[in-house]
């Protein structure tokens, strides 16, 4: 047997104590240099598959890209790393799988290997999902109350500024009304006396610049009286 066939039979044994890890609930395995896997407990197993051993670290955590993967990163870096992977189709079969993984040295102080410590989290995720997907909404409506608030507020206004234009003229009625620069109209937003605007005709409510006093008013940018009107 060789030297590094000896060393990995004893990798195992003497490096980590393989019974204690079989009751462990979180999935353990080793992963040698050659990134395949040399040890799986039941617990991984039972995630990943139980025929794991001599497996490619990437195939058995189904990641495409080794570069990203947290057990590459901790032999290169030789320090812990960390990364979450979803095995399969999420909702369905598919699980949110936390994966950690820490350099293994002997002796000497050399990295021999990595245990992975895997974690499903599906719960978790999918519980952070539905805050997320809440708060957006929460969000959203807030925003739609603010813009609905704002709307309101901006009515009050029209309606309590022609009552008071009204009232300190002495008329018995008023309007007033906004240019809309896209329609080139004047657009009806608070009455005197106080009427529903919403009821009233297209053509009472949207009025061309050009065939109205007020439209005149806005042309040549003074106050315009008109007396006794009459039809």
């Amino acid at each position: 047997m060789s030297k590094t066939s000896k060393q990995k039979g004893n990798l195992i044994p003497d490096l980590v104590p393989a019974q204690l890890l079989e009751a462990v609930d979180d999935g353990v395995s080793v992963v040698d240099r050659e990134m395949r896997v040399v040890y799986a407990n039941q617990a991984h197993r039972n995630v990943f598959g139980q025929d794991l051993i001599g497996k490619e670290c990437c195939e058995v955590l189904d990641i495409d890209d080794c570069s990203t993967c947290p057990v590459t990163q901790c032999f290169l870096t030789g320090e812990p790393e960390s990364g979450q992977q979803i095995i399969g189709e999420v909702g369905r079969s598919g699980i949110f799988i936390d994966i950690k993984a820490s350099p293994l040295r002997n002796d000497e102080g050399e990295i021999v290997a990595a245990v992975v410590l895997s974690r499903d989290i599906t719960e978790r995720k999918l519980i952070e999902q539905e805050a997320d997907r809440r708060s957006r909404e929460i969000v959203a409506l807030a925003e739609v109350a603010m813009a609905l608030n704002q709307s309101i507020e901006l009515k009050a206004v029209f309606e309590i500024a022609i009552r008071s234009a009204a009232n300190a003229c002495g008329a018995t009625s008023g309007a007033i009304r906004l240019f809309d620069e896209e329609s080139n109209n004047l657009v009806l937003k608070a009455l005197y006396p106080k009427q529903d605007i919403s009821a009233l005709r297209e053509d009472i409510v949207l009025q061309p610049l050009a065939d109205s006093v007020a439209g005149r008013a806005t042309q040549v940018d003074k106050i315009i009286f008109i007396h006794d009107i009459e039809d």
